[in-house]
């Protein structure tokens, strides 16, 4: 038989999806076992796609963690917070969660007593002000910096099971806080 068209012979080949005598289609398979590889195919990828990736678990843990250190610095009503560098007031919506050892792939990058509460200047245009925040953390606990120092060191791969436990933990947390402090 030869295709339309064409001088090609269309031989009957044996598929290697179904094992039957057919007219080969594409990658071996016939046209029915091609067709069901496709879709089986799109599945998995729908599959996939559900599957929340431990990137954007992260993301979303990074953010929930921050509003939680923020909360539990705010006062009640007013949600006013003191910059742990330079003590100015700042609300805690507009205040912003520093880290001491910063983020990366750190295993303390999510660890309360390496993050405090700052504001942008502190935080972001004096790079997190590194000496003065150290001075600051050992007047609060001796050789925490040291130990921030050496756990940061230590390459960390969070689970997904770990980031959507502590999503869970931190969301219940945040509305407690906001319903205790009476903010919004």
């Amino acid at each position: 038989m030869r295709a339309f068209n064409s001088t090609i012979k269309v031989k009957k080949k044996i598929c290697s999806g179904c094992r039957t005598e057919q007219f080969i289609f594409s990658h071996g398979l016939c046209q029915q076992c091609a067709k069901i590889k496709s879709a089986k195919k799109s599945d998995d990828r729908d599959l996939e796609e559900d599957e929340e990736s431990v990137a954007i678990l992260k993301k979303d843990a990074d953010i929930l963690f921050s509003r939680v250190v923020r909360l539990r610095a705010a006062e009640p009503v007013t949600g006013m917070c003191y910059c742990y560098i330079c003590n100015s007031p700042v609300h805690y919506t507009d205040a912003q969660a520093m880290h001491f050892i910063k983020r990366a792939d750190s295993a303390i990058r999510l660890h309360p007593k390496n993050v405090r509460v700052g504001d942008k200047k502190c935080n972001e245009y004096m790079d997190g002000n590194l000496e003065l925040y150290a001075k600051k953390l050992e007047a609060e606990e001796p050789r925490l910096s040291e130990w921030l120092y050496a756990e940061g060191k230590q390459v960390y791969k969070f689970t997904r099971d770990e980031l959507k436990r502590m999503i869970a933990d931190w969301t219940r947390e945040i509305i407690h806080l906001k319903k205790v402090k009476q903010l919004k």
